[in-house]
């Protein structure tokens, strides 16, 4: 059936299969028992029975998003639901980490200009200011948003490489720059080349 789940002011709509339970299929691949499916829209006359091989370990991209949005669901079995998931997970921290990207360009074409004046927190407040208009903000969430690009940015950008590359999600990385936020510059990113290819392992409780 379709639920729909509210959260805010956005509706957000769920599509789940129906639980059934999956048997072995005929391949050397362990099965885990299905929970309520999220079904990725797609066209069932393009979609693929099975998970294309390797899938787990494609870094997100254009070539990881095709080929997702040829999967369908109904098929797969336990296991290669959780390996989808992993692989959705991990486009979302792609896009989460290019519209970070996004907002830092933002800011910089508002340093580029002339109206600065010399005044280096214009721009980051003209940048917050487009931004909440543009998706609908209030201040202090597009203020915090302005924050985190640049801190993924410019001040941390091994953080956000792990982002873009799908080895750690937004969870992780808000930890990881909260964490070294008391931190100069410089041991900020002596502290997070140290742990960054190990966070990908942790909980965000671990993290902390």
């Amino acid at each position: 059936g379709v639920w729909f789940v509210s959260v805010g002011s956005d509706t957000v709509e769920h599509m789940f299969d129906v639980i059934r339970d999956v048997t072995t299929p005929d391949r050397s691949l362990p099965v885990t028992t299905p929970g309520p499916h999220l079904e990725p829209i797609c066209d069932p006359d393009t979609a693929l029975d099975v998970i294309p091989a390797g899938l787990d370990g494609l870094e997100p991209g254009p070539g990881l998003a095709g080929l997702l949005a040829s999967v369908e669901g109904r098929e797969l079995s336990g296991y290669d639901r959780v390996v989808v998931l992993r692989a959705h997970q991990r486009m979302e921290a792609h896009y989460a980490a290019k519209s970070r990207a996004d907002i830092t360009a933002l800011v910089e074409v508002f340093e580029e200009s002339d109206d600065t004046a010399g005044d280096r927190l214009w721009p980051v407040e003209a940048a917050a200011a487009e931004i909440r208009a543009a998706l609908r903000l209030t201040r202090r969430s597009a203020d915090i948003e302005v924050g985190l690009a640049l801190e993924l940015c410019r001040r941390l950008p091994a953080v956000f490489e792990a982002l873009v590359t799908g080895r750690i999600d937004m969870r992780r990385a808000r930890v990881l720059v909260d964490g070294v936020a008391h931190l100069d510059d410089v041991t900020a990113r002596d502290v997070i080349d140290t742990i960054i290819d190990d966070a990908c392992g942790f909980t965000t409780g671990q993290l902390r």
